[in-house]
């Protein structure tokens, strides 16, 4: 049986910048086997929510887990920056609206917006990804060393963190 499958997948253009893309693969596969993933990430075209941090560090937060990938050297601006070993962490669904919470009230906090990441975005700021109805994304950079975006990034490195 021919099969094609498309692939939603988030490509990093540049150290801060990630957009969505579309992947294609095709190939043959006979009805009787399983089809197995080769991904042993979260599913990017199921995640309501992603931040990057002021580093520039990738958080992509969904129902069940937060995918941290940090930046390496050589994604680095100072080319000495190393935001340490990706990881995934399962979260429970109070969590997850806490998550979810915190960075829609961020979103909603018009004075701590400073662009809205499509002309790129200043060091240390945060930047917001929110999928929306028909899987439009809003994108909201925020302010640098606002409260909010220090809470934000106090709580996924604690979920990420915890036992």
């Amino acid at each position: 049986m021919k099969y094609i499958i498309f692939k939603l997948t988030l490509i990093q253009i540049a150290p801060i910048l990630v957009i969505p893309a579309i992947l294609f693969q095709s190939g043959f596969v006979k009805a009787s086997e399983p089809q197995q993933s080769s991904q042993t990430t979260v599913d990017r075209s199921t995640y309501k929510y992603q931040y990057a941090d002021g580093a520039g560090n990738v958080y992509t937060i969904d129902l069940e887990s937060i995918e941290y990938r940090p930046i390496t050297r050589a994604e680095s601006s100072s080319g000495t920056y190393d935001g340490g070993a990706p990881k995934t962490v399962k979260i429970t669904a109070r969590q997850y609206r806490e998550v979810a919470a915190m960075l829609d009230r961020a979103l909603d906090l018009k004075s701590i917006h400073v662009g809205n990441g499509k002309n790129g975005r200043a060091k240390g700021t945060g930047l917001i990804y929110k999928r929306v109805k028909d899987g439009q994304i809003i994108t909201q950079v925020i302010d640098r060393d606002s409260r909010s975006q220090i809470e934000i990034e106090a709580l996924l490195k604690q979920l990420l963190n915890q036992k």
